[in-house]
């Protein structure tokens, strides 16, 4: 995805933060694909929050997800969101107007969707307001100790998408 990306964008930089045991293998792979540098590897990183709003665009290729914490972190940073559509991605984010959900899990399709957003400044800028706007109305420490009293007095809980639903963005 990154080399696809880069073809189309050479002013573009990726950073990748965290260790792990595909470290190395994934800076080699950036050395085979000639995109080394371009590609920054922080390593671990105790201050996520002050690195995230630096990000135009944040990627998460993860194929296998539960709620994806890391892209609510990302939005209310201002980093617009691209990811699979997979697990509860579809729950942190609203396709089209916060970020990009990518149905065909392939490379091609999320450097499609990154490209999308890195294009359109003005629906990246959109999508960054919207963004911290959907985190704030929805996973705020508030809203979910309201869910929770709900439960208590066994009132039903709307969901996610029924609590705030505008329009989603013709991705086509």
């Amino acid at each position: 995805m990154a080399r696809r990306v880069f073809e189309t964008r050479q002013d573009v930089h990726f950073v990748l933060f965290g260790e792990g045991a595909l470290l190395e293998v994934t800076r080699q792979m950036c050395r085979d694909l000639e995109i080394d540098g371009q590609v920054h590897f922080p390593g671990h990183v105790d201050d996520l929050y002050r690195r995230l709003p630096l990000l135009d665009v944040f990627v998460l290729s993860s194929r296998s997800e539960g709620l994806p914490n890391v892209l609510l972190e990302a939005q209310a940073a201002g980093a617009v969101p691209v990811a699979f559509d997979v697990g509860g991605c579809g729950e942190a984010m609203i396709d089209g107007v916060t970020g990009f959900l990518v149905g065909d899990q392939s490379e091609d399709r999320l450097a499609d969707a990154v490209l999308r957003a890195l294009d359109d400044a003005e629906w990246r800028h959109a999508a960054k307001v919207e963004g911290r706007k959907y985190v704030r109305e929805l996973f705020s420490v508030g809203r979910m100790v309201g869910a929770f009293n709900g439960l208590l007095r066994d009132k039903p809980i709307r969901t996610l998408h029924a609590a705030r639903a505008p329009a989603r963005r013709d991705t086509t």
